[in-house]
């Protein structure tokens, strides 16, 4: 099947998610649930399944380590543009904080593993899981002390606060990976019902999250949110310049195959899907995080698969 017609069947799972929410098929509560559902079920299911299938081998061991690496530079890469780009926007208070952690944080996890594991099979699905590691790390410890910059809540209520989510890093997605290297390295295998139970909950994760998005985006007033030229111009910095600019650079120091194609995917993934629910968590602008979320997330439909033909060239 070619990458257009896998964009196709994308754009048609997207568009069914819509219509749905339209139609009152699905409700906001059911999207959370589903929500949960995708990344905290049936995403596990599929890494660990994809895992399974790897072979120990010195080759592949050096593409993770390498992946770390590239992992920890494209975040130090993230903060420093993080720095730039309200500058050049000329935000300041609440929507620069918004635009810094947007910049930092991608949604690589509900939407950046479904596609990778599309396009670039089991082996794109673990390096953008290694990716998405430090999501985790980087997300609950830097992205908060940004968006609770202006929270009005005392000190010592701010780390109890952070010490009870600091749990997010461990999550059933790094447990996840966890195992599947311990699968990789002991060669152990596992029985076919449970691999096949694998197998059938982790062929929902895709359909599943692209109804999703489809559904969010339903909420959306394209009329209101277009108009803020702000928003517009943060989400093709975000979605088309950075990812470009991170291309230019795996390439220069010689990166090729996963290790340059995964970076950047990552990279081109809209906004985080969480940036509004933490906005608001930590007294920060909820409303100006939810449009940001919805243009990155709209116009990444257009955006994604030109970065996809990028890579393919």
């Amino acid at each position: 099947m070619g990458i257009y017609s896998q964009f196709l069947i994308l754009f048609a799972l997207i568009g069914t998610g819509y219509i749905c929410k339209k139609n009152r098929l699905i409700s906001n509560n059911m999207n959370e649930d589903l929500g949960n559902l995708v990344l905290f079920v049936s995403m596990p299911a599929l890494i660990v399944h994809s895992m399974s299938t790897f072979k120990f081998s010195k080759e592949m061991m050096y593409d993770i380590v390498s992946m770390l690496g590239i992992s920890i530079g494209l975040y130090i890469f993230y903060i420093l543009m993080s720095i730039i780009v309200p500058r050049v926007l000329g935000l300041q208070d609440k929507e620069r904080d918004i635009v810094e952690f947007a910049t930092i944080f991608a949604n690589t996890g509900f939407m950046g593993f479904p596609i990778c594991y599309i396009f670039f099979g089991s082996e794109g699905l673990l390096y953008i899981v290694i990716i998405n590691m430090f999501y985790d790390v980087f997300a609950w410890t830097y992205g908060v002390s940004i968006l609770g910059r202006h929270s009005l809540r005392d000190s010592q209520r701010d780390r109890r606060f952070s010490l009870a989510h600091m749990k997010g890093i461990v999550n059933p997605n790094i447990i996840a990976v966890l195992l599947g290297f311990a699968l990789i390295v002991t060669a152990a295998k596992m029985p076919g019902p449970v691999l096949g139970y694998l197998d059938m909950l982790g062929k929902i994760a895709t359909p599943l999250a692209m109804i999703f998005v489809g559904s969010m985006l339903a909420d959306l007033k394209f009329a209101h949110i277009f108009t803020n030229k702000i928003i517009v111009a943060e989400s093709l910095i975000k979605l088309v310049a950075l990812p470009l600019m991170v291309f230019g650079l795996c390439w220069a120091i010689g990166l090729s195959g996963m290790l340059l194609s995964i970076p950047v995917l990552a990279t081109a993934m809209p906004a985080a899907a969480s940036t509004p629910i933490l906005a608001e968590k930590y007294g920060n602008d909820r409303y100006f995080a939810s449009k940001i979320v919805f243009v990155n997330t709209l116009l990444s439909i257009v955006t994604i698969p030109l970065i996809v033909s990028i890579l393919s060239l």
